[in-house]
């Protein structure tokens, strides 16, 4: 089963420099953090199948090598019964 998981914004968004990612899991789960840009191509994976405890999480991740644009960030979490999580938010790039 997919869930759709939206909780927490980025934090600034707009971003120049860095932004705060913050997400809630409800159970343990393997979870994989990855930002795209506009053609679909993801340019950072700061979480790749690595498993995280239940709770709330915070990633500060650095995009000061970014250009200007518009990415998706898609947060995606698999529980142990199985139920997966996704979470898919807009990051904003202004120089």
């Amino acid at each position: 089963m997919i869930t759709k998981n939206k909780q927490f914004p980025n934090a600034p968004n707009p971003a120049e420099t860095q932004v705060g990612l913050r997400f809630r899991l409800p159970d343990d789960a393997t979870t994989t953090v990855e930002v795209s840009d506009v053609l679909q191509r993801i340019v950072l994976a700061p979480l790749s199948g690595i498993m995280l405890q239940r709770g709330e999480h915070e990633l500060v991740l650095s995009v000061s090598s970014f250009p200007s644009g518009v990415y998706s960030v898609r947060v995606r979490a698999t529980l142990a019964n199985g139920t997966i999580i996704v979470e898919k938010r807009s990051l904003i790039i202004a120089r």
